[in-house]
């Protein structure tokens, strides 16, 4: 089938999807399209489905329509990072009991998740390269048939293992938060778990990573995963907004600036939200050191 003779293909391809969340967005390649030349031809109209459903969200403003299982989730791997930075609420949470799900609780989870043709899945919230078993769980997403895959990092530990690591795998984006353009910007809002690295030039390291792991995705003539670095504006580092966009929109696929949200927002949702009542048969496979949010967007 051809992109151009179908609507609802031609639709999705030309419809920049946002969430609230997103300021602005600056995009070198047509990301929809290449997700479509990506996955369209391995999922056809399941995928078309996904993109539409996810659309729908985005209109449904007040939620009013849920559907059975969840279009996309969020998957925390473990209840750590090695930053607290200014914006997050990991920083909370670091001094916690450290926990990580293991391979055999994965395993019935993503079990679940291939029955019920899960759509998207956002392995994100901490420091998913902390995971030692990362690697295996990516094939767990191949194997599950999850059509659309994000791993959001902090980009300290995309070196060049990891690297090859996640480009011999089927992930299909890789979100990367910097939020500074200069040193002294990083350290006031990336701040390291560990205070001796700091003002060690943490940030050309960071830039580095991402603009070898550019560099090697296009050497293999791949543009599969999308790359997406991200900005959330504080008052701390909004005057470094212009150029930031400056000095990546031309080399990864996307850049974006996001609007700070309050850490309230997991207290409320924990209020708000009783996960026992939902309606998703992988609850019988979470135990007490697991955190797992359902959302329905991407």
């Amino acid at each position: 089938m051809k992109l151009e003779n179908n609507s609802t293909i031609k639709k999705v391809k030309n419809k920049v999807l946002l969430s609230d969340s997103v300021g602005k967005k600056i995009s070198t390649v047509d990301t929809e399209k290449v997700l479509y030349d990506h996955l369209y031809p391995k999922f056809g109209q399941r995928f078309l489905d996904y993109r539409k459903k996810y659309e729908n969200y985005l209109n449904d403003s007040n939620h009013k329509v849920q559907p059975s299982f969840p279009v996309s989730l969020i998957l925390e791997l473990v209840n750590r990072c090695n930053l607290e930075c200014v914006m997050c609420f990991q920083g909370y949470r670091n001094d916690t009991k450290k926990n990580t799900l293991n391979l055999e609780i994965l395993k019935k989870i993503f079990k679940e998740f291939k029955k019920e043709k899960l759509d998207a899945l956002l392995l994100s919230t901490s420091e998913t390269l902390l995971h030692k078993d990362y690697p295996e769980i990516l094939k767990m997403a191949e194997e599950a048939e999850i059509m659309d895959q994000f791993l959001f990092t902090n980009g300290t530990l995309l070196n060049e293992k990891n690297s090859n690591l996640i480009l011999k795998s089927s992930l299909t984006r890789l979100f990367i938060s910097i939020d500074a353009v200069t040193n002294e910007t990083y350290d006031k809002v990336r701040i390291p778990v560990n205070k001796k690295i700091i003002n060690t030039n943490r940030l050309n390291q960071i830039e580095n990573n991402v603009k070898n792991f550019m560099k090697l995705r296009n050497s293999l003539g791949k543009k599969i995963p999308l790359v997406r670095v991200s900005f959330v504006a504080l008052d701390t580092n909004q005057h470094e907004i212009d150029d930031f966009i400056k000095k990546w929109e031309k080399i990864v696929d996307s850049v974006e600036i996001q609007k700070e949200s309050s850490i309230d927002f997991y207290k409320d949702f924990e209020k708000s939200v009783d996960i026992k009542s939902e309606k998703i048969r992988v609850k019988n496979h979470l135990s007490s050191n697991i955190v797992l949010i359902f959302i329905f967007c991407t």
